[in-house]
């Protein structure tokens, strides 16, 4: 159930899927998505160093969870999905 509720968060904030390679997190953008550019920088200082942003053919922001537990991921990602959510133009 909470996992589906997090697909429709992902997908209400532009994006088409959330990946986990290492210890990195991956959340690859729609490139259609209408990001309000002007407030990336204050979302990326927010992580202290720990979410970059790839921009690519689908912008990807990547978050270093290396220091989060295991058992806090989960809402550390519905948290981030939230954050992102906040940068979509309505």
């Amino acid at each position: 159930m909470e996992v589906s509720i997090l697909r429709q968060q992902a997908h209400q904030a532009w994006i088409m899927s959330v990946e986990q390679k290492g210890k990195n997190i991956s959340f690859v953008m729609n490139a259609r998505a209408r990001v309000k550019v002007d407030e990336v920088d204050d979302f990326l200082k927010r992580f202290h160093g720990r979410m970059k942003l790839r921009t690519e053919m689908n912008p990807v922001f990547v978050y270093d969870c290396r220091n989060t537990a295991k058992k806090e991921l989960f809402s550390q990602v519905r948290d981030i999905i939230l954050q992102i959510n906040e940068l979509i133009e309505k």
